[in-house]
């Protein structure tokens, strides 16, 4: 196997994973808290739920991007990353439920476990994807180094 097509068997793998996470955030992410503010009552009360799950959800990134990154060095990336996906299936799941939900209350408190989820699975999947990546160009012999697979994949997430 040659570095060139280990190369761009590399940069298959990141793109599609990059690409599907750009889907996630395109398709879910930015019309979920605009669903909530409806679900909510659009009010400056619905703002204000709204606004505290989004600094929630960024303190908690914080919060957990050591111990998780910690984690995966014990376990393993591949598991960590596993670990990662179930969590954001979980995650996206909770969301989805959010709109069977009639009871403000209780879709806030949906809400709040799906936040924190997905802070999880933020945090488990951000610096293992890298580690593992970097792993794996070095096991491969791949001389462009991973700088050049990073910036093609988080393109494909952009464009996705």
């Amino acid at each position: 196997m040659t570095a060139s097509s280990r190369l761009k068997d590399l940069l298959l793998t990141t793109r599609i994973i990059r690409g599907a996470q750009g889907l996630s955030l395109g398709v879910f992410q930015y019309t979920y808290y605009v669903f909530l503010y409806d679900h909510f009552g659009a009010s400056a009360g619905s703002l204000r739920k709204l606004v505290f799950l989004f600094i929630f959800g960024d303190i908690l990134i914080l919060l957990l991007e050591v111990p998780t990154g910690a984690l995966g060095d014990f376990i393993g990336r591949k598991k960590t990353i596993v670990l990662s996906l179930l969590f954001g299936t979980i995650t996206f799941f909770c969301r989805t439920w959010i709109c069977f939900v009639p009871s403000v209350e209780y879709s806030f408190l949906l809400a709040m476990i799906s936040t924190t989820l997905y802070a999880l699975c933020y945090t488990l999947f951000s610096g293992t994807f890298v580690a593992w990546l970097v792993d794996t160009i070095r096991i491969r012999g791949v001389q462009e180094g991973h700088g050049v697979l990073l910036a093609k994949s988080y393109n494909s997430m952009i464009i996705a």
